[in-house]
Order: structure tokens, then sequence, then C-alpha cells
């Protein structure tokens, strides 16, 4: 008998049109604005506790209360989305982002700033996960991803380096609540484009349907502990010390509600919005890890280095634990080529790990599950950036206050850090009260810098667990899989042999290449029916030519290249 002959095509580089163009902006000035809010406060923070009658912690909580919110709305956001669409949920995180920024403008006491910074966090951390989601949804080869979406994390990483240029220079000329005001035209031009070029998935099922479908139980379960630990661990030495009930308790319950998620979720939530599937190999979970230790190194050390002035994975995480050590080189009379010096190595060390841990991530999980993947990676990392603050306030003052102690100074100092470098201004530098107060500060650094050290260093260690994946295309998985399958040989066993597909991931080319009794089904026909991605579609219907005579039989094929 004749074999049959299946063309393929190689793929062209891809190229996006103009509206892949208009998206890429949406998604640049989505991220670009939530970056910046996530560090606006960073460089006034003195000037919120001064003005609004608060202390260190305090003021470490506008920063908390954003990155706190944002992390533990992500997961849930993203679950919603499969409900009821990416882009209403999409439209209705920047939406709520603007109502935050306008409560925030408006405030005039700690806790209205901090019911802002809350409901901003929400709805910043629905537009950062959404982001992610809408881009992992282009018809875009995984190959390609990481160039494109490169230029969207650069945007959002100016968003965050500018962030204290901006909220600093607005204070300065006018005052900090236009650190907020500055967001509502942004958010109002993202508003008005995400309806016409945002493309909608349409939900399954009705609104109501949908909304039965929400895990309320799950959600619940982690917001109760996410919040609960990172409050205990904000108060422990603090407020209160490590043995108190105040402390413990909310550690407890914390601990409790985050062990209690992942029980029923696995076990009895009818439709999870942590989904087994994007935690089905150890490489995604280290991945997602390396998010929450990268997350907490990048937040703290940006909520700090800016008070002390008042090539691949593995590479990047060497990079930083340099740049992390060299922190700890930093004193009161470190000179300014020494600290620029420092602050370039751990921010190149840093830059590596914002494409290189995101797409380990995504390759880790398969395109068809690069959404989802996406999104818990956000998640992960802006958990550690709430993390990485409160760990970091709560180091800081523990350790300025002992050093305040030993030199019999008043540990109150500790606790009101950020005000008290108004008053250091006005002292006179060479009075040894001054140089007391000013080690006590290093001392606090210190503490930080070791901190984001050993975070940096576990990173390594993780990042030796991820596996190494080849981004092939479909052109290639056809072609490497299929040419070799002898008459009668089940697709399926060569299939699960590849590690990653391009275009549609394991799963979908499984059951689109799933014989019975030694037949194939049409693969342009089992294709469109099962995947939904229109990468899927496009690659079928843009890349592969099937010859006339390749109706079935494909185990007694080969191919050959077009």
């Amino acid at each position: 008998m004749a074999p049959d002959v299946v063309r393929v095509r190689s793929s062209p580089t891809w190229k996006p049109t103009r509206k892949d163009g208009i998206v890429f902006a949406i998604l640049s000035i989505a991220s670009f604005v939530t970056a910046l809010d996530s560090t606006v406060l960073v460089t006034i923070l003195p000037v919120i506790a001064k003005e609004l009658h608060g202390s260190t912690s305090d003021s470490f909580w506008a920063g908390t209360s954003y990155l706190l919110s944002s992390a533990v709305s992500q997961p849930i956001v993203a679950g919603l989305a499969e409900l009821f669409g990416t882009r209403a949920l999409l439209w209705h995180s920047i939406l709520l982002f603007t109502v935050g920024s306008m409560v925030c403008g408006l405030a005039t006491r700690f806790p209205t700033l901090l019911a802002g910074r809350s409901i901003q966090g929400v709805g910043g951390g629905g537009s950062i996960t959404l982001v992610q989601r809408t881009f992992a949804r282009l018809n875009i080869p995984l190959r390609e991803r990481p160039k494109w979406f490169s230029l969207i994390l650069l945007i959002w990483a100016i968003g965050s380096v500018v962030g204290p240029f901006v909220g600093s220079g607005l204070t300065a000329r006018a005052s900090y609540h236009w650190v907020f005001w500055i967001n509502l035209p942004i958010c109002g031009i993202i508003l008005v484009l995400v309806p016409f070029f945002i493309d909608a998935t349409h939900p399954p099922i009705s609104f109501w349907g949908s909304l039965s479908r929400v895990d309320w139980v799950g959600g619940a379960f982690f917001i109760v502990g996410t919040t609960s630990l990172l409050v205990g661990l904000s108060w422990g030495g603090l407020n209160f010390s490590w043995t108190s009930a105040w402390t413990l308790c909310p550690i407890i319950v914390g601990c409790f509600g985050i062990l209690s998620t992942a029980v029923w979720e696995r076990s009895f939530a009818a439709y999870p919005f942590l989904s087994d599937s994007v935690f089905h190999n150890r490489s995604i979970v280290v991945g997602y890890m390396s998010a929450f230790l990268h997350g907490l190194i990048l937040l703290c050390a940006l909520y700090y280095l800016p008070f002390y002035f008042a090539w691949a994975l593995w590479s990047g995480w060497i990079v930083a634990i340099l740049g992390s050590g060299l922190l700890l080189l930093l004193d009161v009379s470190t000179s300014s080529y020494v600290w620029i010096t420092i602050f370039l190595v751990f921010g190149l060390g840093n830059g590596f790990l914002l494409s290189a841990v995101n797409f380990s991530v995504q390759a880790s999980a398969g395109v068809a599950k690069a959404g989802q993947a996406a999104s818990m990676y956000t998640s992960c990392r802006s958990l550690g950036m709430g993390v990485g603050v409160a760990i970091g306030s709560n180091v800081f003052e523990n350790r300025m206050a002992h050093q305040l102690q030993q030199v019999g100074l008043p540990t109150l100092i500790a606790r009101n850090a950020e005000a008290y470098v108004y008053i250091l201004h006005s002292m006179d530098v060479a009075d040894p009260t001054t140089q007391a107060i000013l080690q006590a500060y290093v001392h606090g650094f210190r503490g930080v810098f070791w901190t984001l050290l050993a975070a940096s260093a576990a990173g390594l260690m993780l990042g030796f667990a991820i596996k190494s994946y080849r981004t092939e295309t479909l052109d290639e998985v056809l072609l490497n899989g299929l040419a070799s399958v002898r008459p009668g040989e089940m697709l399926v066993k060569l299939v699960d042999t590849v590690d990653n597909v391009d275009a549609v991931g394991l799963e979908a080319v499984t059951d689109a290449l799933e014989v019975n009794e030694g037949r194939a089904p049409s693969v342009e026909d089992r294709f469109k029916e099962l995947v939904e991605t229109p990468v899927a579609i496009g690659a079928i219907e843009g890349e592969v030519e099937l010859s006339p005579d390749a109706v079935g039989n494909i185990p007694h094929g080969r191919f050959v290249p077009g």
C-alpha cells in the first residue's frame, strides 16, 4: 500500500499585525500603571508618615496593603476569567484600580489611605494576571514569546523604576495626593480601548451559571490565610513579641487557612480556582517558588534602597546573589561609584530573572495551560512582594532597635525611622549621637540585605530543579513524532515522549491523534474540533498542509517537508 504523505511547511517568523500592536500597547500601559503604583510610595513614605501622623509600620502598610490585596486577588481573578471572560474581567479590574486611586487621592487619614490602597491592589492584581493571560492567548509561537513579552516586561520594569522618582517629584512640586490622581487619565485610556481591541472570550454558560461555579469557599480560605499570615509576620517583634498571642494567632490562622485552601481545592471544590493542571510537575512548582522569592527580593530592595538615600535562570540567580551580597558593603561612608556599581549588578541579576522565571513556568506548563500558569506566576511574585515588604520592615526595625538599645538610645527612633530622617538632616553629622543613630540605620539595612542574600541563594538552589525545555513548533512535533510510527503503533505513546508542544500542548495533541484499532481520525478535522485556542487553529490552517490522500491510516504514513 502506498504510504500517505503529509506535507509540512516550515513555520515563518511570526510578526505582529496592526491589531496585535494595539493590544501590546494596551497591555504595556496596564503593566506600567500597576507597576508604577507598586513603588510610587517608596520615596515618600516619610512624607506620608509625617502628614498622616503614622509610624514606620503604618507607612509601610500603605505599600503592603496594595501588594497583599494584589497577590490575594490574582488567582481568584484568574479563576473568574475562566467563567466570565478575560476582556470583561480586565475592564472591571482597571475600573476598580481607578476607583481605588480616587479614594487614595482624597484620603486625609491612614485608614482611608489603606482602604484605597487595598481597592487599588485588587484592581491592579487583576490587571496584572489578565495582562499575562491575554498575552498567553495571542497567536504567538512559544519560542517567539520571550522576545515579544520582554517588551511588556520592559514597560513594567520602567514603571517600577520610575515610580519612586514620580512619587518624589509630584510630592515636591504639589502633594503626595497627586501620585494617585495621575493614574486617572492613564486608566481612562485603557478603559476606552479594551472593549474595542481585546477579543472577548465567551463563557460556555450563562452569567448566573458562571456565578454558581465561583469557588467562594476556596477563595475565602485563601484570602483569610494569606492575609492573617502576613499580618502576623508584620507584627512579630514590632507591635508584639514573637511569643505573644497577638503574633502567634494570626500566623497559626494563616497557615491553617493556606493548608485548608490546598485541601479544599484538591479534594472538595467542584470548580477550583487553583487548578491541579498548573501544579502538575516539579518544574512548574519550583518556578512558582522562584517567582515568590524573586518578588520578595525585588520589592524588599525597592522599598529599602531608596530609603538608604532619603543568561538564563541560573545566571540570573547567580548575579542576584552577587548583587545581594555586595549590598552588605553599603555603610554610612560608601562612595557614589561603589553603590552605583553594586546597584548595577543587583539590577542586572534581577533583570535576568524577570523573563527567565516567567517563561520557565510557561514552558513547564505547556501552551494549552500557559495562561493559567502565567496567572499563578504573577500571583506568586506579587505574594512574594507583599511578604518581602512585611519581612523587610520587621527585620529592619528589629535590627535597628537592637542596635539603638546597645548604645543606650531610645528604640522609638526605629519605630519612626522614616519620620526621623528629617530630624537627622538638622543634626550635626560629627556629633557622636548622630553617628550612633546612623550606624543603627546601617545595622537595620544590613539585616534586610542578609535576607535578600538568603532569598537569592534559595532561588539558585531551586533553579537547578527546573527541567530544561526545548520549544518545538507544531511542524517539528508532527515531523519528529509521527514520522517514526510503525504500522499499528499507538500514536499516544509517541506524543507522550514530546517534552513541549508549541501550538497546542501535550494533552491536545494526544486527544487529537488518538487512534482506534490502528486507524487515526482526520488530523485536520480533529485539531479544529478539539483545540479551541487561536494559536492551534492558526497553526493548522496556516502551517500544515495535508495531501488529498492523507485521510486516515496515519500510522502507516510518512512525512515530507514542503
